[in-house]
């Protein structure tokens, strides 16, 4: 099936993933020998050939090969990007699971190091200085390091990072580091960065929580809250006079810059990318029963069970690797509810997405996460 989205016709990302692993059944024969002999070939050669495959699902896609049937695939910091990713390791052929590990972001190496600028790192190295509100998940953290001293700002950062990503893992980093900063000096309280993974451990068990180490930060949900024209009684800042999702008072997503690129309306860079690749990023408008900011836990329990049953009957169980979508979040309006969608499959989604809201006699509409996306009624 082929898309059109404001990009152009794209094939579905669920297509495009199996159009990957055809390609990767009809050349794994070759692909276990680049594994197998990985020093009689050059480097440039087995990557390029990877890339050309993992393109047909995910262009530009990143990831590292490992010598014992593994490939991390890497989301540069993108959950969006690690979403993808975790759909397409979740759906390897059976035949082929127990031999090849695909994995959907680099894997932890504590004990790797990192050759830069003539030195060899590692994360005994590098001394940090974490900080935390309680209740938070984000660690901030302060780092010092004497070789690095010695390298330009951005070499300094660029090799923490890597260090950072090689320790935690880069699902870790994601979802449980927030801003870093070089010390200007030695601080009390600093210890090698090797130590961190065991410290936010101990952090986040005190208050009863873990640290899992198949952690998925394109599952976790942020919340939000907004202040719409019109929600002091100013009749002006209703939807009909104001663009969609303008009129938002809360909500959740677990895509946070998606929503920022929406509401910037300056563009959706975020939104091409995903759509580039047959993945389409939807919200459904459904009319709010009882329009007025206090009267909203019934229309909020309508949308959680018309939500529920998108899932359980059309998009299938998020993390299946047979889902045609996820569920990416949900808003509550001045004078309307949102259900915002990632759709794996739009067509399949759209030919049965009408049986369920026909159920509840409201006027349902598709729009795009982008700001000048039209509305298609269901």
């Amino acid at each position: 099936m082929t898309c059109t989205y404001a990009t152009g016709p794209v094939r579905c990302y669920r297509e495009r993933v199996a159009e990957f692993w055809e390609w990767f059944r009809q050349n794994e024969t070759r692909l276990s020998e680049y594994i197998r002999h990985l020093d009689d070939y050059e480097a440039e050669e087995v990557v390029s050939f990877l890339a050309g495959g993992l393109n047909r699902a995910i262009e530009g896609c990143l990831f590292e090969i490992g010598g014992n049937f593994e490939v991390s695939l890497a989301s540069d910091g993108n959950a969006a990007l690690i979403l993808l990713s975790d759909y397409l390791c979740r759906n390897i052929p059976f035949e082929y699971a127990e031999k090849w590990r695909f994995t959907p972001w680099k894997q932890a190496m504590p004990q790797g190091c990192l050759q830069v600028s003539g030195m060899r790192l590692g994360a005994e190295d590098v001394l940090v200085h974490p900080s935390r509100a309680k209740g938070e998940n984000s660690f901030s953290l302060d780092f010092y390091s004497d070789e690095l001293n010695g390298l330009e700002e951005d070499q300094r950062y660029q090799a923490f990072f890597l260090l950072l990503e090689m320790c935690l893992g880069e699902n870790i980093c994601l979802g449980f580091i927030g801003d870093v900063e070089q010390a200007d000096g030695l601080r009390a309280g600093m210890f090698p960065l090797s130590a961190l993974p065991c410290y936010m451990r101990k952090e986040l068990e005190a208050e009863g929580r873990d640290l899992p180490d198949d952690y998925n930060p394109g599952l976790a949900y942020a919340g939000y809250s907004m202040e719409p024209p019109g929600l002091d009684g100013d009749e002006g800042g209703h939807a009909e006079e104001t663009p969609s999702r303008r009129e938002v008072i809360a909500g959740f997503t677990r895509l946070p810059d998606l929503l920022d690129d929406y509401c910037a309306g300056d563009g959706s860079p975020l939104y091409e990318r995903l759509a580039d690749n047959g993945a389409r990023p939807v919200f459904l408008v459904l009319p709010r029963s009882h329009p007025h900011p206090a009267d909203h836990q019934q229309d909020l329990d309508l949308c959680n069970e018309i939500a529920a049953r998108l899932e359980d009957e059309i998009l299938g169980e998020t993390g299946s690797g047979r889902e045609i979508g996820i569920v990416l979040g949900q808003a509550m309006g001045l004078d309307y509810c949102y259900i915002d969608l990632l759709l794996y499959d739009e067509r399949a989604f759209l030919n049965r997405a009408g049986q369920v809201l026909s159920a509840y006699g409201l006027e349902a509409a598709l729009r795009e996460f982008r700001p000048d996306s039209s509305a298609m009624f269901l």
